[in-house]
């Protein structure tokens, strides 16, 4: 959720952090529609400073990369990945 997010940027901010591992096992995935918005909220976090890389362990790739692609138009460093290695190689090494 947008306030999740905040929560995780103000966290970030206040402990000083640029990189962010997000692992998520949720049944429920953000509708469509919510994913604009979403990445809006993470722009406002302060999101653009903070390299994130978010595993999701369910199988939501086309939301998932729906919801990449309009972080990215947006400047903000975040990759989505089906595995926690990967994701911690891109955030230590990068592309």
């Amino acid at each position: 959720s947008c306030a999740m997010w905040r929560q995780l940027g103000a966290a970030c901010h206040a402990a000083g952090c640029e990189r962010l591992l997000v692992i998520e096992d949720l049944a429920g995935h953000v509708p469509a529609e919510a994913l604009g918005p979403l990445a809006q909220a993470m722009q406002a976090a302060g999101f653009d400073r903070i390299r994130t890389a978010f595993v999701d362990l369910r199988d939501h790739a086309g939301e998932n990369e729906h919801g990449e692609i309009l972080c990215r138009e947006l400047g903000l460093p975040v990759r989505v990945f089906a595995d926690e290695e990967s994701a911690r190689l891109w955030l230590v090494y990068g592309e």
